[in-house]
């Protein structure tokens, strides 16, 4: 084990983490809602029906189980798995499932290794399935295709999906949409042959029953040249002083409406109240307070700057029966949103005390989507 208590190798981690039990498996999924447990020749399969897939899992298998707290502040299993010589990770929550797509010289075959530079570390079973769908559409609605760029993307998905497969998932959803993709423009594809695969074989088999299905339309674009005062009646949001004055730099600085920023603010915490200010000059700041039985349990201050392009996470405070909820995980979700939503990459945090450890017990920087720095 190194100084910062990570093993350098898996004999070393298997040698410190034991087998878990199955009735210590069974009793931790339990704390997941909604996921449908059962025993069959000494496996654990874990239905999970917002995803209509399940997980299969030999016990033995299992070196390690933490109960954590997703990015939106859900309850999350994290399980350590031994998968031959490799210790691989999978992370269940009550309606998906996060694992570790497979390498790309897994389901190659070819001398020379070839590689996704974009290769995620991590990916759930639902980003898979709806990547899976895109691309088909995509595919379908597009005159001018990158065919380099495609090929790449139908690896990344190929080794997604062999990633759940190595789990006892069947992801025939996301097979069938890539499969039509290929079917359409595998020979122009600069990719090696894939390896023969009688798992992918019957998978395919049964993704060619399924319907294949656009994903829902767009939301109407915001213009703002329609924006009137009446557009900042917005419940649990207060906008201070509601005048053209507000009305005219909402539509020169924010490229959403104020109910879509009010609903990515306020997402997934029905006990909370923000305020939110927008100036002329393109500065602004947004406060959001979360209560539990009438007393404030979580605080979040905002500061940004369009000119400046800056977004700055100011405080995030968890008090009394907000602590050990998942709040702080949620917060931060929400944050990262609203950044994102309003156009920024970066989000800026000013870290004293407890909470510059706060960040770093959680992993971040981890989306590649928004840049994180967390720095002086």
């Amino acid at each position: 084990m190194n100084e910062h208590g990570h093993f350098h190798d898996n004999a070393a981690f298997r040698e410190h983490n034991p087998v878990v039990e199955g009735i210590e498996i069974e009793r931790a999924l339990a704390d997941l809602p909604g996921l449908e447990i059962t025993r069959s020749q000494d496996l654990i399969q874990i239905h999970i029906p917002a995803i209509q897939d399940e997980v299969r899992l030999a016990p033995e298998a299992v070196l390690q189980l933490e109960p954590i707290f997703g990015p939106r502040g859900e309850r999350a299993l994290e399980i350590v798995l031994l998968d031959g010589d490799e210790v691989r990770p999978l992370i269940l929550t009550a309606d998906d499932a996060v694992f570790e797509p497979a390498a790309e010289s897994s389901v190659l075959d070819s001398q020379i290794a070839v590689t996704v530079s974009n290769m995620p570390h991590l990916v759930a079973y639902s980003e898979m399935e709806r990547d899976s769908r895109a691309l088909a559409v995509s595919c379908q609605e597009s005159a001018d295709l990158n065919l380099a760029s495609l090929g790449g993307t139908m690896l990344l998905l190929r080794c997604m999906i062999a990633g759940a497969m190595r789990l006892g998932m069947r992801p025939a959803t996301s097979a069938a949409y890539w499969d039509s993709v290929w079917t359409e423009f595998g020979e122009d594809l600069m990719l090696p042959p894939f390896r023969a695969d009688p798992l992918w074989d019957e998978l395919l088999e049964d993704a060619h029953s399924i319907p294949l299905t656009a994903p829902s339309p767009a939301p109407a674009r915001f213009d703002p040249a329609n924006l009137t005062q009446s557009d900042f009646s917005v419940p649990r949001v207060s906008f201070g002083r509601i005048d053209e004055e507000l009305v005219d730099a909402w539509r020169q600085w924010i490229r959403v409406s104020p109910e879509v920023f009010a609903e990515c603010l306020l997402d997934g915490l029905p006990d909370a109240e923000a305020s939110v200010a927008i100036y002329p000059d393109g500065g602004g700041e947004a406060s959001l307070r979360v209560y539990a039985d009438e007393t404030a349990v979580g605080l979040v201050q905002l500061g940004f700057s369009f000119p400046n392009d800056d977004f700055t996470l100011d405080e995030i405070r968890i008090t009394g029966a907000g602590k050990g909820t998942g709040l702080f995980q949620r917060l931060l979700f929400n944050t990262e949103r609203v950044a994102e939503l309003l156009g920024f990459d970066e989000l800026h945090v000013h870290a004293t005390g407890i909470g510059s450890y706060a960040l770093a017990a959680l992993g971040y920087p981890k989306a590649p989507g928004l840049r994180r720095r967390t720095g002086g």
